[in-house]
């Protein structure tokens, strides 16, 4: 049988959907940038 104080007792609130919209966006920013940056260091690399 379910203890539904213990329960709630763990719960925790998820994250404001705004939050987690910010933070994924922030980390593909970050991953589209490290992309890049990979890019050009191969270029770099090819051109010397």
């Amino acid at each position: 049988m379910i203890d539904f104080k213990s329960e709630l007792e763990k719960y925790q609130p998820m994250m404001e959907m705004e939050n987690i919209e910010n933070s994924i966006h922030t980390e593909e920013f970050q991953d589209i940038l490290d992309m890049l940056s990979y890019i050009s260091k191969q270029n770099d690399l090819k051109s010397k």
